[in-house]
């Protein structure tokens, strides 16, 4: 039995089904040769969408002048073809951008394997109709089977045809339906010969060459062969996307092991054999030491030309056997490929796969390309050096070998001509270690000379008089070539191991300072110190904005293009120089994506040149510490959403608190508010003045009292209000305290209340109605829960660099506990106390001195109760010009 996990189907391939319902859908209309009916099967079947209600649009259709294909236009929406102008020359584009901005349910656009004229947005028209694939616009289109990458090689031999314009396998793979437009040879050479596909000018030589009738039948079988194995790709793909497990295929795969960056032809050989798999296809480059920046570049469009196709690529470097089978146990693979190096290259290689991994699968993939000979096997050595041609390494070469001839020249009466050598030896060495293996072997060279010169009679001659100094110099040569070879190497391993730690290095460091930044523009600042300073490339940053538009975020750039922005976060990829997306662009524009898939920003970047983003480990460099920037901006970006949503939940709280309490402190005043009202009304009724009179008054209190809950509940939303800043001026003490205690005369009458203003008192800093308001909500707490006749002290005086304001009293002190928990809102010191009251008061305090950057307190007072006091920051005031002063400059003014 299998167990509910089993019956579940793969996962990652429902994904990628779910992907491809967002993205448009793609048909094909394929052919095995021109001619076969293609634009004409299209054309009918965009006519039945337009029946069933589908805006179509066509996008691109080249008639040739055929009479019924022109017919089939009508009735359909045409684009408009854009003009490219290239200097003086003007050329017909196809307008993308229109198709986009009008979004029709279904664009019709033929000739899938064109190339657009320089200038467009893409170099390929089938990379134009990616975009539109990615809006979730359907696409028709045709091509013929010779314009399959990986055919394209075979075509070519079976017809004699070279076609250049191909599309990547890749891109025909993911094609959601292929329609197979097939006509027999004969009668597509019956059309061929009616005209109805050439002029009749070039009926003649069609029929010569690409159209004999042998090259049809080729190409109708392959054309049938290549929707067979697409077929039996749909079925295998449906058996992984079942829940029964027993319709499963078991999944395979194999490597292509290159060390060549010319083997286009061998890739395409692996992408027909990977047709046979129903696993991946994997291209490995196994490199060398010191490979030069121009070769990595070329290494980096050979791995290009084999993603288009469909593999998964990768680099490595070391030993041929180990890195090979650690990467097959790595995926997974079930059998390796190499390129066909010649006899004695590929036995080697075989033989050291079948120690490592005697059970893998080994298939020899041949080629038409060029087999290294043995002189370039040997040469080759001898170009492991990454370095330009250094002259200098010559000269230091040549002087050295001529001062140590003089030397030896002189020194031959007491040395052995052993020694000599020795010498020689060590000075090719040394030139490996500091110039690198050219300079190094013509040192060896040469030393060869010197020696025969200086230690081999006859002396002074190239001439030996002991043919046994032959194999002296062929031991010396052979050793020395050697070493100096294994010299250069290790020092080219050592550099390149120097130069991967410190870009691991940077990488670290730039994490960790990444880590530690709080706000945008710091890190930004950083990012583009650390990309100027460190890879000499100026960065900007660019965010979206809630409009669809853009907000840069640092000064570093001029001109840089929201449209090329904008593609690059619509297509998840980067746009502008060094791609494939207008190239010839200022710019290289690369968004940052989150890890919710969302572009969070768009990186600009100016190249020194475009081969920092073509060569692969630049460019590995460059996206790893844009991905620590990505990483970095996206968590202040949830950060800042923590705050929001820490926000959202503490103001809910206290609504839900603000709810409970006016239920319970509003329903008290209002209960005596009616029955005063009424007793008043009663009391009115029996002419009993006096006591309406005093019932009045009562009301009158308890309505102030609730206009006080009212006003502290709008004045801490007032406060919490992010929009809300206070009104900074400079005014006396005494103002402060007499405006708050007026609030206050009527209820005061029953307290002995106290002023103690210290003499000289600086001004106070602050918005005077908010530290009045303070005051007075101190003052009211006071009166609040103090008996009558108690004893109410308000102070103020200056403490070092602050200025004390304080209230104490006499009073029933402060409730057990931490007394700093009374001012959060809807604190009270009595929960069931009968005083009225919602406990905002002394939480609209605080909040007031947290708006003036002040400190405020509730401790035990020194009569007794409670004391509260704010601490207020000390500003000195501006000095004030004297009256003199101020009336001089007046008079100047109205001079003038």
């Amino acid at each position: 039995m299998h167990s509910d996990e089993d019956r579940r189907p793969d996962p990652d391939s429902l994904l990628k089904v779910g992907q491809q319902r967002i993205r448009g859908r793609l048909k094909l209309f394929l052919g095995a040769a021109p001619g076969v009916g293609k634009t004409y099967a299209m054309l009918t079947e965009a006519h039945e969408k337009r029946r069933e209600g589908l805006d179509v649009l066509i996008g691109w259709v080249d008639t040739h002048g055929r009479r019924d294909t022109e017919a089939l236009l009508n009735g359909l929406d045409v684009l408009a073809r854009a003009n490219v102008r290239r200097g003086a020359f003007l050329a017909e584009a196809f307008d993308i951008d229109a198709v986009i901005r009008r979004r029709p349910a279904l664009v019709v656009i033929d000739e899938l394997p064109h190339s657009n004229p320089p200038g467009s947005r893409h170099p390929k028209r089938w990379q134009d109709i990616e975009d539109i694939l990615d809006v979730g616009i359907d696409v028709y289109s045709a091509m013929n089977i010779q314009h399959l990458e990986s055919l394209n090689d075979m075509v070519g031999a079976m017809t004699g045809v070279a076609v250049k314009e191909t599309i990547p396998d890749r891109f025909f793979d993911e094609a959601d339906e292929v329609r197979l437009v097939d006509l027999p040879p004969d009668d597509l050479l019956r059309r061929l010969e009616a005209g109805k596909i050439y002029l009749p000018g070039f009926i003649e030589r069609a029929k010569n060459h690409f159209f004999r009738k042998s090259n049809l039948i080729a190409l109708r079988e392959l054309s049938l062969r290549l929707m067979a194995e697409r077929l039996e790709s749909e079925v295998r793909e449906h058996r992984t996307l079942s829940a029964d497990p027993a319709v499963r295929d078991a999944v395979t795969g194999f490597v292509l092991v290159v060390e060549r960056p010319d083997v286009q032809e061998v890739i395409r050989e692996a992408s027909r054999l990977a047709r046979n798999f129903s696993g991946d296809w994997h291209v490995l480059w196994l490199g060398k030491p010191g490979e030069s920046r121009e070769h990595r570049c070329r290494v980096a469009e050979t791995l290009a030309f084999a993603e288009s196709l469909g593999a998964v690529t990768a680099m490595t470097s070391g030993s041929f056997a180990a890195e090979v089978s650690a990467y097959v146990r790595e995926h997974n693979l079930s059998m390796i490929a190499i390129a066909d190096m010649g006899l004695l290259a590929t036995m080697r290689r075989r033989h050291l796969l079948r120690h490592v991994a005697p059970k893998i699968t080994f298939v020899i993939l041949s080629s038409n390309t060029e087999k290294p000979s043995i002189w370039d096997s040997l040469t080759s050595a001898f170009r492991t050096d990454a370095d330009d041609v250094n002259y200098s390494g010559y000269v230091v070469s040549a002087v050295s070998n001529v001062l140590l001839a003089g030397l030896f020249s002189w020194l031959m009466p007491w040395i052995q001509p052993t020694n000599f050598a020795m010498c020689y030896l060590l000075v090719s060495f040394l030139v490996a270690i500091r110039y690198g293996m050219r300079p190094a072997a013509f040192a060896v060279v040469l030393s060869i000379v010197c020696f025969d010169l200086v230690a081999v009679a006859p002396l002074g001659s190239f001439a030996v008089s002991d043919l046994q100094y032959l194999f002296t110099f062929f031991v010396m040569l052979t050793v020395g070539i050697v070493s100096a070879r294994l010299v250069a190497k290790s020092e080219t391993i050592a550099r390149e191991s120097r130069e991967r730690e410190a870009q691991m290095s940077l990488l670290y460091e730039t994490a960790r300072s990444f880590a530690g930044f709080m706000d945008r523009e710091s890190l930004y600042r950083e990012a583009h110190e650390v990309m100027t300073t460190r890879l000499d490339i100026a960065l900007e940053i660019w965010e979206p904005d809630s409009t669809n538009g853009f907000i840069r975020m640092n000064h570093a750039l001029a001109n840089a293009d929201p449209a090329l922005m904008q593609l690059a976060v619509d297509h998840h990829r980067p746009t502008g120089c060094a791609t494939t997306t207008l190239s010839e662009a200022e710019y290289l524009y690369i968004p940052l994506v989150g890890s919710t898939g969302d572009v969070i920003a768009v990186a600009v970047c100016r190249l020194n040149s475009p081969d920092q983003w073509t060569d692969a480990l630049s460019r590995r460099l460059i996206e790893a510490l844009l991905t620590l920037l990505g990483q970095a901006l996206e968590r202040l970006c949830n950060q800042d959403e923590a705050r929001k949503s820490l926000t959202n939940l503490e103001n809910e709280r206290l609504r839900h608190t603000l709810v409970r309490s006016l239920s319970h402190d509003l329903k008290t005043p209002l209960t005596t508010l009616a029955l005063g009202a009424e007793s008043v009304l009663e009391h009115l009724k029996n002419k009993d003045t006096d006591r309406a009179f005093d019932e009045t008054i009562q009301l009158i209190k308890s309505s102030e009292g609730m206009s006080r809950m009212v006003n502290n509940m709008l004045d801490m939303a007032k406060l919490q209000s992010g929009s809300f800043k206070p009104n900074m001026t400079f005014f006396p003490a005494d103002e402060l305290v007499a405006g708050s205690i007026g609030l206050l005369k009527e209820r005061l009458r029953d307290f002995h209340l106290d002023i103690r203003l210290q003499p000289d008192i600086p001004l106070l800093y602050g918005d005077q109605v908010l530290l009045e308001r303070l005051l007075y909500n101190l003052i009211d707490n006071a009166v609040k829960y103090c008996p009558f006749g108690s004893r109410i002290l308000v102070e103020v005086a200056r403490r070092a660099s602050t200025i004390m304001l304080a209230v104490h009293d006499n009073g029933p002190g402060l409730p057990a506990g931490d007394p700093q928990k009374l001012f959060d809102p809807f604190r009270r010191g009595q929960k069931e106390s009968k005083i009225a009251g919602v406990g905002l008061g002394l939480a609209i305090c605080r909040s007031i001195a947290r708006a003036h950057n002040a400190d405020l307190l509730a401790l035990p007072s020194p009569m007794g109760g409670a004391s509260f006091l704010l601490m207020l920051p000390l500003v000195e005031p501006p000095d004030m010009e004297d009256e003199d002063a101020i009336l001089a400059k007046l008079d100047a003014s109205s001079l003038l």
